[in-house]
């Protein structure tokens, strides 16, 4: 029997083409093993070879979702610390437009006039109306 034919043989079995490649790793092919050769060699290595390669399998699958469990828990934690900065940043920016506001109010007695903080300071008003309504 040649290694395709034994292969064959193990997927009619039910075998992984993977672990029956190992399983026959110890076969010389050129000695043209028998049928009941190949199958003890799949006995002999379906027993703790196999578990073995299971439990690795296992522990691998394991430490893969340990993983994927701390990424998506980082995620979260990320995205609840940029939206605690974002919060943080508007506060800021809503308390130094009234800082500026006010202090422009004040400089209009003496004759200042800027278009752009004028523009700015309309936005805000306009915000105020659009969030009271």
């Amino acid at each position: 029997m040649n290694k395709k034919e034994a292969l064959q043989l193990g997927d009619r079995l039910g075998w992984k083409k993977a672990d029956a490649k190992r399983a026959l790793e110890s076969i010389n092919f050129n000695t043209n093993p028998s049928e009941v050769a190949i199958l003890e060699t799949f006995c002999r290595f379906a027993g703790t070879e196999l578990d073995k390669r299971q439990r690795l399998q296992a522990a691998r699958k394991g430490m893969v979702t340990k993983k994927n469990r701390e990424i998506e828990r980082k995620d979260k934690e990320y995205a609840a610390k940029i939206g605690q900065y974002e919060e943080y940043l508007k506060k800021e920016i809503s308390l130094w437009r009234e800082v500026v506001g006010s202090v422009y109010r004040y400089a209009q007695r003496f004759g200042l006039k800027d278009p752009m903080i004028e523009h700015i300071l309309k936005e805000d008003s306009d915000e105020d109306k659009v969030a009271r309504a």
